[in-house]
């Protein structure tokens, strides 16, 4: 045991006390969620390499050991619902590095220490339930750098009001001049602070349910003019909020101010305590749709509720072989996915058809005769080989605005190559070797406002170029990016970075845990985002992240806020001990965060998926939920270097209130390990293929090989559902799109319906490989009509919304999509 360096034994209902002695190797620990009882013994706290400690979620009592500050390396400490008490101990103070404190529901009493507002990494702090008492020393800026901060429900806790603005609520009392609450306390009001630092990151049902009949109090956020959020008590009856926009009417009209003022937005959710209604909820949904579109001015103001269905989703082999392993895959406009492996690690399962042989690069004389592409069909099954003339491991990729795959990068000779392939029945790719001005592995490609690309990153790559469309050979564009030397930790983690085209035409990037805003067209990083906390989120931590989908009902839809999503990976180091023998996997994350990223001050707003998971895929789906399918629960990417299959996919609803949006579905049987990948088809169904984590094909390892085929039905495609699913006619040649324009679906519908029913979407099929899909969006449109028979809608206003080819549109009726149209747009 002398390498043992990761102890994980969470949610097993161990039983018993925590052991006395521990290898001193020992860096990771997770105990958590088990039936542990008895004290924290004190030589815990000798483990000097300690990184990662978690024993939440026990049974433990009796005081924190007072040597606890000798784990000067902690990064994270969770120890929150216990029977802990005592005071936080003042050798805390010497955790320099510390960045997860979590010592919340436990019984802990004394003051809360001035130390922790010095701990400059600190991101995460939860004291909530507890007994602390006295007077908060925390100032604003201290608050302010914080993601999460949980206080709240410390009765004899207060705050210094002249140090502390009461527009910050944190669930605790401000202090009167004797240095005592105040009362009444105003822990029990429900804000919108309150609820993002409490109420969000509850996972225990018997709290949400105690708002299922409405808070006695609603409280309304909007921005002062300094862009702050401030709260306003009401009462929440028809009368009262009637009485309150009286009241505000008249001192508006008073006011003799200049000064504008934003205007108030008020969901659109019933009132509480009115029989027969649903409740409002206390965290109010997000983002497009629904509530969010009306307060924008969109059509789909009052949208009724989705249809519900019990289904948690089904599985089917669709194939039992399809030749090739899938590392990489794009869904063309002819209804066919093409995807590919590397070209140089030996035989696949499939030879070419008809014979076609190549040499085998650095080894003289020897021919390879196998296939290592191929174009799928969706519907049959059936599978035509590809030849590649370079090498495409780890590549890049998107359509281009003609509806061609556009395949930059690779390895070997294929590191600088780029190639083109029609979407037609028997073409090939094109390739020009050496296309590009840089080397790149493990690159992103992402499609620009002109349907030009950029390529950004890659092994030793530190900068981006980029190419036009449909052309192999093109006078060189390159610019320097500092941010990927200052992303790079000593195992990488910032390849395969996240990029997104952001609404003004500039470009959002994300690498390791960092994320700027550039201009593609001068280099000139316009602005730097907060760091998201946790760990690294992409290769080969490989995290997932999408571009949220960008509701276009809104007064002004080409400054449309825009939100990204982050979840999963792993730590930064994790890789180190994953890569080679003896292996050590590390728990990957569970949290996701979410971020607008074309919005002034905006702050990552953190949540956890239900079961951790790195080199899991992320599918924008038709309705606007997504997709999170694939990967593993410990390691990395990278060959045979993580463990613990995710079977389970996750249906996550970004405009559903906090604590309510992930739903597990139906598990599948296969693992889908690292090299793996899924797309969504045009019947809503999703293709997943792939997953080798060997140098070579293996059928007898643990994880195998796997050249299976199969679809997922998520949800919305249960047959109980299929009554209210619309049909679109696609009975002449009206499939191309105009910005700015007018654009009618015919469809088919056996229920009458109007605007509320009815929203239309548009997906851009993505090039995905290594857990991201590059190039991925998901429109919905502006809706001006909608009948059982006809729906009209706005197509987006330009090329930075949407960028010019070929996307998938959807009508989606209450939550059930129909099949997808493939349209085009362009000038």
């Amino acid at each position: 045991m002398k390498n043992l360096r990761t102890v994980s034994i969470s949610n097993a209902n161990l039983t018993g006390y925590l052991p006395k002695h521990w290898h001193g190797n020992v860096s990771y620990v997770d105990l958590s969620g088990n039936k542990l009882k008895g004290k924290i013994p004190s030589s815990l706290t000798e483990l000097e390499n300690l990184v990662y400690l978690n024993l939440s979620s026990n049974e433990l009592n009796g005081s924190i050991p007072e040597s606890f500050g000798d784990l000067s390396s902690l990064q994270n400490v969770s120890l929150g619902s216990n029977s802990l008490s005592g005071s936080i101990p003042d050798s805390f103070a010497a955790i320099l590095g510390l960045v997860h404190l979590d010592l919340g529901s436990n019984q802990l009493n004394g003051s809360v220490p001035k130390f922790i507002s010095d701990m400059r990494k600190l991101k995460y702090l939860n004291l909530e339930k507890n007994n602390f008492h006295g007077v908060l020393t925390f100032n604003a800026s201290f608050i302010k750098k914080l993601v999460v901060l949980k206080i709240g429900e410390n009765s004899n806790l207060c705050y210094n009001h002249s140090t502390l603005s009461k527009k910050v609520k944190l669930g605790i009392s401000p202090c009167d001049k004797h240095g005592l609450p105040m009362s009444p306390s105003p822990s029990k009001e429900i804000n919108s602070d309150d609820s993002n630092d409490s109420e969000d990151y509850a996972d225990d049902e018997s709290e949400q349910k105690q708002h299922s009949h409405g808070p006695s109090k609603v409280v309304l956020g909007f921005e002062n003019a300094d862009d702050s959020s401030v709260g306003i008590n009401i009462d929440p009856s028809p009368e009262g909020l009637l009485e309150f926009l009286d009241g505000k009417k008249k001192k508006h009209k008073k006011s003799k101010k200049k000064t504008k003022k934003p205007e108030l937005t008020f969901p659109l959710f019933p009132f509480p305590g009115e029989q027969g209604k649903e409740a409002a909820p206390v965290d109010p949904a997000v983002g497009g749709g629904g509530a969010a579109a009306a307060a924008a001015g969109g059509k789909q103001c009052n949208a009724k509720a989705d249809f519900k269905t019990e289904s948690p989703g089904s599985w089917v082999i669709h194939s039992p072989n399809a030749g090739v392993a899938a590392m990489h895959i794009q869904l063309m406009p002819n209804n066919k996915a093409v995807w590919f492996d590397t070209t140089n690690l030996g035989p696949s399962a499939i030879q070419h058809n008809p014979p076609f042989c190549k040499p085998v690069p650095e080894k003289p004389g020897e021919t390879d005769c196998w296939a290592h592409g191929v174009q799928y069909d969706v519907e049959s099954g059936q599978v035509r080989t590809l030849k590649l003339m370079t090498d495409t491991w780890c590549s890049s990729g998107g359509l281009s605005s003609n509806g061609e795959l556009v395949s930059t990068g690779g390895y070997r000779e294929g590191i600088r190559s780029i190639r083109i392939m029609n979407p037609c029945d028997n073409c090939e790719f094109q390739e020009n070797a050496n296309g590009l001005a840089a080397m790149r592995w493990y690159a992103t490609q992402h499609m620009l406002e002109n349907g030009s690309f950029i390529l950004v990153g890659g092994r030793g790559a530190h900068n981006y170029e980029i190419i036009p469309p449909g052309r192999l050979q093109f006078q060189a564009q390159q610019f320097g990016l500092n941010f990927l030397v200052e992303t790079e930790d000593e195992k990488e983690n910032n390849l395969y970075p996240f990029v997104n085209l952001l609404p003004d035409g500039n470009v959002f990037i994300f690498a390791n845990d960092r994320s700027i805003i550039i201009d593609p067209y001068s280099g000139k990083t316009i602005r730097e985002l907060p760091v998201l906390p946790g760990g690294s989120r992409n290769y080969p931590a490989s995290g997932m992240s999408a571009l949220l989908p960008i509701n276009l009902n809104t007064p002004n839809p080409e400054k449309v806020e825009v939100e990204v999503i982050v979840c999963g990976g792993n730590s930064h180091d994790a890789f180190k001990y994953s890569e080679f023998p003896p292996r050590q996997f590390f728990p990957a994350l569970k949290d996701c965060g979410r971020i607008f990223v074309n919005k002034q001050g905006a702050q990552w707003d953190i949540e956890e998926m239900t079961s951790p998971r790195v080199m899991g895929d992320m599918l924008l789906l038709p309705t606007g939920d997504i997709l999170i399918i694939n990967g593993a629960k410990t390691g990395t990417s990278a060959w045979d270097a993580a463990e613990e299959p995710n079977l389970v996919p996750l249906l996550y609803s970004p405009n559903k209130p906090k604590g309510q949006r992930f739903k597990e579905l139906k598990p599948s049987q296969i693992p889908r390990m690292y090299h793996s990948v899924s797309a969504v088809l045009p019947d809503g169904k999703i293709l997943v293929a792939g997953s080798n984590t060997h140098a070579l094909y293996d059928f007898q390892a643990k994880y195998p090989t796997d050249l299976r085929v199969e679809k997922f039905s998520p949800p919305y495609l249960a047959p109980d559902l299929d009554k209210h699913r619309p049909q679109i006619l696609e009975n002449g040649p009206n499939n191309e799109m105009r910005y700015g324009q007018d654009f009618k679906v015919n469809i088919k519908l056996d229920e009458v319906v109007d605007e509320t029913d009815i929203r239309v979407t548009m997906y851009a099929p993505p090039f995905t490989t290594h857990g991201y899909s590059q190039g991925q969006r998901l429109l919905i449109l502006q809706l001006k009509s909608a009948t059982n028979q006809e729906v009209t809608v706005v197509a987006p206003p330009s090329g930075r919304i949407t960028p010019p080819g070929y996307y998938l549109l959807f009508v989606v009726h209450r939550g059930v999509p129909s099949r997808g149209m493939w349209v085009r747009i362009d000038q």
